[in-house]
């Protein structure tokens, strides 16, 4: 099946490239697998932060506690902000209701 292709990839990094704003992407089956090679070494590419922001869309909340906690057990302060699911939250209001959201997260 599809499903099992994907798990039996090797995990992908993406590299975001923006100067000193540089970020790794990590594509994975078992990305949230703090035992997982590829997590090891995309944590030790974005020390030393802090805190972090996790925005997840409402279907998906119970993957983004999983990521959460894992991000907790590094020592990182976590705010998370549910987007609704559906093309409503593709609006202005949204919009300036998630910059509002992560303003107060600083």
């Amino acid at each position: 099946t599809l499903t099992n292709q994907f798990e039996a990839m090797s995990p992908i990094t993406v590299q975001v490239n923006l100067s000193e704003r540089s970020y790794p992407i990590l594509l994975s089956a078992n990305a949230l697998n703090v035992d997982n090679p590829a997590w090891q070494q995309t944590w030790s590419t974005i020390q030393p932060i802090q805190h972090a922001v996790v925005l997840y869309d409402a279907n998906v909340a119970s993957t983004s506690n999983s990521l959460s906690n894992i991000l907790r057990t590094h020592k990182l302060r976590v705010d998370a902000i549910e987007i609704p699911s559906g093309e409503s939250s593709k609006s202005p209001s949204e919009s300036i209701r998630l910059w509002n959201a992560l303003l107060e997260s600083k």
